[in-house]
């Protein structure tokens, strides 16, 4: 397989604030770690819960 797609990672609103949407995002792309190119798609308007990730473009 050469490409993958994440979409809109959505956590409940009591829960947002403990970085568990980081931890799927990480645990998904540490699981397609061999996959050359992982496009992470997100709904305008969400707010921006990835930014903290160490993503190469």
């Amino acid at each position: 397989m050469f490409n993958a797609a994440i979409y809109d990672v959505i956590v409940y609103k009591d829960y947002q604030v403990n970085g568990i949407a980081k931890k799927i995002v990480e645990e998904l792309i540490e699981q397609l770690k061999d996959i050359s190119c992982i496009h992470l798609i997100s709904t305008t308007g969400l707010k921006n819960s990835t930014k903290n990730l160490a993503l190469k473009s």
